[in-house]
């Protein structure tokens, strides 16, 4: 929470008991249809429980916002006659389901933390063992929020081998990081381009020997470019944390200080001279790319292309929250998210902007708007969450505050960040692309790790395309926040924060017609931010990168300039662009 001035079941289980582990996570399933009813019904593949046992999912519309969010529940275990007068009751079930199917059906809900991993492992394992892909999904999931990498890769790694998308995005994350297995790029996009649905790289072994080598120095020249674009943003991160760190001489000479900064301007000048030189690197390997896959066409072989997937509509839901009934007073985050809105309907073209401010964005009224979105939205369409208000953290956990919010520890009343990554995630909110925008104290836990998401690969002159096709046909899920585990400021430029500032400020003076990534955004202010936010003496530096577990598959959120239009508008209620 920020101050006046920030935002502020046994794992080895043997006959009888294996075997009623197996049937409570399959059997179950006759006469339910699988999946998640848009009302809030239980997601019924693998472990989780008729939902004819208690309620038809459908009723689900009239139950209330609270009652339909997802949660992880566990389930009571069901009596079986696996004989001529002999039962087993199976152990509890696990399922990811909405809090009301969770109370009908005698369950009650888990919350994640350090602490109850065991709890949660006992759990799942049960039916990840049974070979239940969702189930060692969401353990491998669990297993990486505690940063148990390797095995959140096996349990990944067998859900994944069952064509299950949402783990083999997950898979492809921990290659492309080489975190708990060794990082292993052509893997990592292999899996990725799984979990998207798109067709796999062509095989290669019809290729003249010029074609393998041609392929194989594009490959390496790909890889080269990678290294040296994240070295270059590396030394200029660097060197703006020094920068701010330079003093001006005080009025009477101290040799500590003139000592010290002289060797931050060393740093500073060896930073640059290296920055040069992989700028010269950068455009040297850009020239070899091009000049391979001209090559390569010189020999028949034409330029991977994906077929464009539908734009979808766009939908926003914007919240900013100033006056509190039991916090302290905030200044700018109203004026924030109203400039938000203005913006994305009237340069971007969003079909639809819900704005909630201050007492129309309680608890109830906030999970109102995205259960809404979650029964609206389609496979094609894209969301973006813009919250501004005050934050807290809890133990490891992060959370939003509603206008409606308790004081500590009261937190019952708040919106965590995994409810809301739970709830935004693929398989429960069916939009292609989800960008969570969170200007908050803490906001930055949201990130599960610390890692940013890959950079953008680089596109040649006239294939401007190709990327922007490829990215808009995968899935994403990914946040961008105005700090890390820390307090933000609620102060900065004119009537917003430092860093509602520097993202108005760069969506409303963007002009070129191309459509806008997240990750340009955020490559544009995260410098901007660091530097302002530095000088009013309290540094915050924006993090970006996928939302683990909520289905990313290395998609991107593109703002798009073009819908800006009122006939680009009226299109959006055709599902096309």
């Amino acid at each position: 929470m920020r101050r006046q001035i920030y935002r502020s079941m046994p794992a080895n289980t043997a006959g009888i008991g294996q075997f009623a582990v197996w049937l409570g996570c399959v059997a179950l399933l006759a006469g339910c249809a699988g999946g998640m009813s848009r009302a809030g019904g239980m997601q019924l593949a693998g472990c989780p429980v008729n939902a004819s046992r208690s309620v038809d999912p459908a009723e689900g519309s009239t139950r209330s916002a609270e009652e339909q969010i997802i949660v992880d529940c566990e389930l009571p275990g069901i009596q079986y006659e696996i004989g001529d007068g002999i039962f087993y009751t199976s152990p509890p079930r696990p399922a990811r389901t909405s809090v009301w199917q969770c109370r009908v059906g005698g369950g009650k809900q888990m919350t994640f933390d350090a602490a109850n991993l065991q709890k949660v492992e006992n759990v799942w394992k049960g039916c990840a063992e049974a070979g239940d892909k969702i189930a060692q999904t969401y353990l491998g999931e669990f297993y990486e929020r505690v940063a148990d990498y390797a095995n959140a890769a096996i349990w990944y790694r067998k859900a994944a081998e069952q064509d299950y998308p949402r783990a083999q995005a997950n898979l492809g994350f921990l290659l492309a990081k080489g975190l708990g297995v060794a990082k292993d790029p052509a893997a990592s996009d292999e899996w990725y381009r799984k979990a998207s649905g798109l067709p796999a790289h062509a095989a290669a072994a019809n290729d003249s020997a010029l074609v393998s080598q041609l392929r194989a120095a594009l490959a390496r020249a790909n890889q080269l470019l990678d290294q040296a674009q994240a070295g270059l943003k590396q030394q200029l991160a660097e060197k703006q944390a020094l920068s701010v760190q330079i003093k001006p001489p005080p009025a009477q000479p101290d040799p500590a200080e003139q000592q010290r900064n002289r060797q931050l301007q060393k740093r500073i000048a060896e930073l640059e001279q290296k920055a040069q030189a992989d700028q010269d690197r950068i455009a040297k390997l850009q020239t070899q790319i091009a000049q391979t896959k001209t090559e390569l066409r010189g020999q028949g072989v034409e330029s991977e292309t994906t077929a464009s997937a539908p734009v979808g509509r766009y939908f926003a839901l914007v919240i900013g929250i100033d006056d509190y009934t039991a916090m302290n007073r905030l200044q700018t985050p109203v004026n924030d998210a109203k400039a938000v809105a203005e913006l994305l309907q009237s340069k971007f073209g969003f079909a639809s902007v819900t704005l909630l401010l201050n007492q129309q964005a309680t608890r109830v009224q906030i999970w109102h708007a995205l259960i809404g979105l979650r029964q609206q939205l389609t496979e094609n369409d894209n969301l973006l969450i813009y919250f501004a208000g005050h934050g807290q953290k809890e133990d490891r956990e992060g959370f939003w505050l509603p206008v409606d919010a308790d004081k500590p520890p009261h937190k019952y009343t708040w919106i965590s960040d995994y409810e809301i990554a739970v709830n935004t995630a693929w398989q429960d909110m069916r939009a292609r692309h989800v960008l969570i925008v969170a200007d908050s104290c803490f906001s930055g836990t949201i990130r599960n790790t610390g890692l940013v998401s890959a950079a953008q690969p680089t596109v040649t002159a006239g294939q401007p395309r190709t990327i922007i096709e490829l990215k808009s046909s995968s899935i994403s899920r990914k946040f961008l926040t105005s700090g890390g585990d820390e307090p933000v400021l609620d102060k900065g430029r004119g009537n917003h924060s430092v860093f509602a500032a520097a993202f108005i400020d760069f969506l409303k003076n963007y002009n070129k017609p191309e459509p806008l990534s997240a990750d340009t955004i955020y490559g544009q202010i995260e410098a901007a931010v660091y530097d302002q936010s530095s000088r009013l003496g309290h540094p915050q530096r924006p993090l970006y990168g996928p939302i683990q577990g909520a289905g990313d598959a290395d998609g991107q959120f593109y703002f798009r300039p073009s819908l800006r239009t009122a006939e680009n508008r009226a299109l959006a209620g055709s599902g096309r662009y």
